[in-house]
């Protein structure tokens, strides 16, 4: 299986640190590797991506802190 992360080229276990809740009310937590899976047969397609392309502000805040 293969996997797509977006905002980094290296992954490490050093620059691993552990999820955490921001306990401000969001239901995502922070930290962790977070990943998609990729199928090589759809190459040109990824749900993911297909999220971000539907909301660009999500790669904006990331981007912009």
């Amino acid at each position: 299986m293969q996997y797509l992360s977006v905002g980094r080229d290296n992954i490490s276990k050093e620059k691993f640190r552990p999820v955490m809740d921001l306990n401000d009310g969001s239901s995502k937590p922070i930290h962790g590797f977070w990943f998609t899976e990729y199928n090589p047969r759809f190459p040109n397609y990824n749900v993911w991506v297909n999220y971000l392309l539907e909301h660009p502000e999500i790669l904006y805040h990331k981007c912009n802190g």
